[in-house]
């Protein structure tokens, strides 16, 4: 028994460590990051629960008790699952051919451990504690193989999508899922204690720990690298706009009087720059109405130059949220050249805003050319502008950009900024 505890300690300290290094950190905390909390409270509480029912271990008065802490620690494994499983769903980039069919059905698996596991407080399936005592009943094995069940749906899981994973996430949650196998399977054909569950639990978790903060330090440092490079050419071209502003009003003051739409278009011109040069040198959240003020500019001057070819529709409900500056623009942008412009004759770029329950949803539709999301244009530099965009989305407000787009049909890109991040913004402006 002493083994079993001293095994379940050091399981303890090296979650409780993860989990103090995990909220210590707050520079990049992310969807990934709350995942991987909810799993190391979920195994912490597990092993603590596993650690009491060893010392209650022959107690007739606490019997109940221990049943119900012996249930935690045999079906906490389940909802942990169940979390892993999302942790995979995450870290995919690409979700339009998700085998959503292998996660549900992991999750009722496991949903059946659960209550197999609830049952037997009552009812000896799983376990039993009877006089204190801890035995394992009829369907023990039955209960193992749901857990190995669960886990072989995730191992398909990340077979199916190991093509739209970065290696780093798919070398942790390998060795998170392959750990825990060996346990599972090894458990069957052991006696009941030592347990090796939560220590081969802990270890796959401890790695992916060490992976996503390995992965975590490189990506602060290049953007780091990137942040200081970007300020030196601001730096260096700062006399370039004075010049060029400069410029733009002697053409306005000459247009005075005399063209009146060419003098309106140099206005507009001069302040889509200006927007610009302000927004590259702000690395903020900038309100959602600044955005699209910068972003109708570029399609009032873009609508000159096409002329009826094309046309614009605006559905704007929720505006009082903020957004990573030069978001909206680049994706309408891409629309205008890559859809509308290549029609013959034209089309309509749409811009909805709406509230949903967690997200503030931004939906930029174009009746364009549409292309296939299988065909991969490597050589386009849309995609360079969009694959940033996508990228500071997530770094700075945890949000996501999804492009969906048929061929000869359209395309249409969604933004979703949690509404939780409002208030993060608040809170950094103060």
């Amino acid at each position: 028994m002493y083994a079993a505890i001293e095994m379940q300690v050091i399981s303890a300290v090296i979650t409780a460590e993860m989990l103090f290094c995990s909220r210590y950190d707050k520079r990049e905390y992310d969807m990934a990051d709350r995942i991987m909390d909810t799993l190391l409270i979920l195994n912490l509480f597990k092993v603590v629960c596993y650690t009491i029912t060893l010392l209650l271990e022959g107690q007739a008065q606490l019997s109940v008790l221990n049943a119900i802490l012996t249930c935690v620690k045999c079906g906490a494994g389940f909802p942990m699952v169940m979390i892993y499983t999302m942790y995979i769903k995450h870290c995919v980039t690409d979700k339009s051919r998700y085998p959503g069919i292998l996660e549900y059905l992991c999750y009722v698996v496991c949903v059946t451990g659960i209550m197999l596991n609830l049952i037997s407080i009552s009812v000896p399936l799983v376990f039993s504690c009877n006089g204190g005592f801890y035995a394992r009943g009829p369907l023990f094995v039955t209960n193992q193989g749901l857990g190995l069940f669960a886990l072989l749906c995730d191992a398909c899981l990340l077979i199916a999508c190991r093509d739209r994973m970065k290696r780093h996430d798919l070398i942790a949650l390998l060795s998170y899922m392959l750990i825990p196998l060996i346990t599972v399977i090894a458990q069957i054909f052991l006696p009941p204690e030592p347990d090796l569950s939560d220590i081969g639990i802990t270890l796959g978790l401890l790695i992916i720990f060490m992976f996503s903060h390995v992965s975590r330090g490189k990506l602060i440092a290049q953007q780091e690298k990137e942040l200081t490079d970007m300020h030196i050419s601001i730096l260096i071209s700062q006399i370039r706009p004075h010049f060029l502003y400069n410029t733009l009003a002697v053409i306005q003051g000459m247009c005075h009087g005399k063209a009146p739409e060419a003098e309106q278009t140099t206005i507009e011109f001069a302040e889509y720059l200006r927007g610009n040069m302000d927004f590259i040198g702000d690395n903020r959240m900038i309100a959602f109405t600044q955005e699209l003020w910068h972003t109708q500019l570029y399609l009032s001057l873009e609508q000159k130059r096409f002329g009826g070819m094309l046309r614009t529709e605006y559905d704007t409900r929720d505006k009082d949220f903020h957004i990573p500056a030069l978001t909206l623009q680049p994706i309408v942008e891409n629309a205008v050249k890559h859809g509308i412009m290549k029609r013959e004759e034209g089309g309509t770029v749409t811009i909805i805003t709406e509230r949903e329950a967690l997200f503030h949803v931004i939906t930029v539709r174009d009746d364009g050319v549409g292309f296939d999301p299988a065909e991969e244009r490597k050589d386009d530099r849309s995609h360079i502008g969009i694959a940033n965009v996508r990228e500071r989305l997530k770094i700075m407000c945890s949000g996501t950009l999804e492009i969906r787009s048929v061929k000869g049909q359209g395309t249409e890109a969604v933004i979703r900024i949690p509404t939780g991040e409002d208030k993060h913004e608040d809170h950094m402006r103060r």
